[in-house]
């Protein structure tokens, strides 16, 4: 059975003919940013409005599964497929990224999908259906060349592989976003006192990039930053030189094949390695394990029907654990796994986003990122560290490629010294400064200050000082961009609350205390046309915000009884905007 796959916007361009009840199935596959539509559904989106999605969607079977996080404030389920005519296959599937059970919601549904198609096909359902429910992970064979190390190799040899590697790596998706090998201009310590930040173990870096010409932001972008990981697990000669053949399954490696590399470059730099494991990890284990009671433990793992006890076994325990497969390695010691094998499995690094904390107006031809330096001990026990945020850290300054290719020269004080590839990403969202006069709110606790200082330099640039920014922090000690916004607030550009959170002698004041405080203020800024900013972390502090302007909108008399209230009145007339993230390892 033949099968096409297009973007969604492929769609409303006219690129792609739907095909009628008899003649094919259609299957909707998106993700979603804060409630919105992604960046290639947005034409989609528009065009499920016009005539002609009504004409093309009648008597289109379809299935749609979405993929989002419960943490952020709406789901994007506008899909009227049904009242335009469309006959529905299966029930809506839903993935929540932050509830780490979107691979086994996804796969229920694909198993339903399918089974369904077959029906309405009137084909039989084979036995092994739940076969399509592990996809065969690529596998390639690894020879290691005895007795020649990694110096040996030329340094032109190894870099020409690596620049290979990296082009393979950017792919169309980084191609299309005009990826580009970023040089760090600035990369500097934000918390106040370094002693500080070391003995309580917390680090936040102002990161400046150069621009390329031709590449530009607004404020409120992202920059996307692809990292190159440290591994040093396999027992593999750490100076070792191998070369990489595909040997089954569809090739995913952004590796360059078939030439001899370093075992450093290969398994250092391109893959995900602190991701949880995947039940198709965990089954593609099962048969490289020796003892029967290591296999049958992997294959309890990798069970989707246990996940309908509706008890959390010890098995559930791993997955909700968040294990990754090196720590499923070691404590399944029977398991011998070939490297080639091995490298198949790991996904690709993906980038990692952070909001733009600069303004092209005020920083013509660079870019800043304010980065909070992520470290830890996972559930396991295991030290964790953000895989980005550690490497931005460690980033020196006017390095695009490596002074040394060889890893005992790459790990020292002085960084890694690797490419690091960056792109702006337009969110597409409404985060965005309004195009008059208006007041703006902007609250950020953290690193959510970040776009803030985007926004403040922006519009100190064009002249606007109706601005007020709610900041959080611990201590004096976490009040990073201290002196900038406090030269703002000075100059008259900027109205500046700070909660402290931790500070000595101060009782624990959070943004939306202040917030609270601050209804006065507020009420007559709302009235006034203002509109709301709000970064940072979606669990708490963003919900928090959201009940208590409510309550001080409620309060003021403003409260028309739009459903939703107030807020989400403001938030659909584009005035309430946010940009806000899970948890999560960066």
């Amino acid at each position: 059975m033949a099968a096409e796959k297009h973007p969604l916007d492929d769609v409303a361009k006219g690129k792609v003919e739907l095909p009628k009840a008899g003649a094919g199935l259609v299957i909707v596959v998106t993700s979603v940013y804060n409630g919105r539509p992604p960046e290639n559904a947005i034409k989609f989106d528009e065009w499920l409005e016009t005539p002609a999605a009504e004409a093309a969607l009648a008597g289109v079977r379809y299935g749609v599964f979405g993929c989002g996080n419960k943490q952020w404030a709406a789901t994007f389920m506008k899909f009227p497929a049904r009242a335009l005519g469309g006959l529905p296959l299966v029930p809506m599937g839903e993935g929540d990224m932050d509830g780490g059970e979107v691979e086994f919601n996804y796969t229920r549904w694909q198993v339903s999908a399918v089974v369904s198609l077959l029906q309405a096909y009137g084909a039989p359902i084979p036995d092994a259906i739940k076969d399509s429910m592990y996809p065969q992970l690529p596998e390639y064979d690894m020879m290691l060349y005895l007795g020649k190390k990694a110096e040996e190799i030329p340094r032109e040899v190894v870099l020409q592989n690596v620049k290979t590697a990296e082009k393979r790596a950017r792919s169309k998706f980084l191609a299309d976003s005009k990826a580009f090998f970023a040089e760090v201009a600035v990369n500097r310590e934000l918390v106040a006192s370094r002693e500080s930040a070391s003995a309580a173990g917390r680090s936040t870096r102002h990161v400046e990039v150069d621009l390329p010409e031709g590449i530009t932001y607004t404020a409120g972008d992202h920059l996307g930053i692809v990292v190159f990981a440290h591994l040093d697990r396999l027992g593999l000669p750490r100076d070792g030189v191998v070369r990489l053949e595909h040997a089954a399954g569809q090739d995913q490696s952004h590796l360059p094949l078939g030439r001899p590399l370093p075992i450093f470059n290969v398994l250092a730099f391109y893959f995900e390695l602190q991701q949880p494991a995947t039940r198709s990890q965990l089954h593609a284990l099962v048969k490289h394990a020796s003892k029967e009671s290591e296999a049958a433990h992997l294959s309890k793992l990798a069970e989707f029907g246990a996940d309908n006890t509706g008890e959390v076994s010890e098995d559930r325990a791993t997955l909700y654990e968040q294990r990754t497969l090196l720590e499923v390695l070691q404590e399944h010691p029977s398991v011998s796994v070939p490297a080639g094998t091995f490298i198949g499995m790991l996904p690709p690094m993906k980038p990692r986003y952070y909001s733009i904390s600069s303004s092209p107006k005020h920083l013509p031809g660079k870019c800043s990122i304010s980065v909070s330096v992520v470290q830890g001990r996972s559930p396991t026990g295991r030290q964790h560290l953000g895989v980005c945020s550690n490497y931005l850290k460690a980033q020196t300054l006017k390095k695009p490629y490596p002074t040394s290719v060889y890893p005992s020269n790459n790990l020292g004080p002085e960084g890694y010294g690797m490419p690091t590839v960056a792109f702006v990403k337009d969110t597409g969202s409404s985060f965005r400064l309004p195009a008059g006069d208006a007041p703006i709110i902007m609250v950020g606790p953290g690193t959510g200050v970040a776009p803030m200082r985007g926004f403040i330099q922006d519009r100190v640039a064009d002249g606007k000082t109706e601005n007020v920014l709610f900041f959080g922090c611990r201590d004096e000690s976490d009040f990073i961009y201290k002196e900038e916004l406090q030269a703002w607030e000075a100059a008259g550009s900027l109205k500046l609350f700070v909660a402290f959170s931790r500070k000595p002698g101060t009782p624990k004041t959070y943004v939306q205390h202040l917030v609270a405080q601050e209804k006065a203020l507020m009420t007559e800024l709302i009235k006034k046309g203002a509109h709301v900013y709000v970064c940072g972390d979606a669990s708490k502090m963003a919900p928090d915000v959201r009940a208590t302007l409510s309550r001080v909108l409620v309060d003021a008399g403003l409260d028309d009884g739009f459903e939703g209230g107030p807020v989400e009145k403001l938030r659909a007339a584009g005035r309430y905007c946010e940009d806000v993230w899970a948890a999560q390892s960066v």
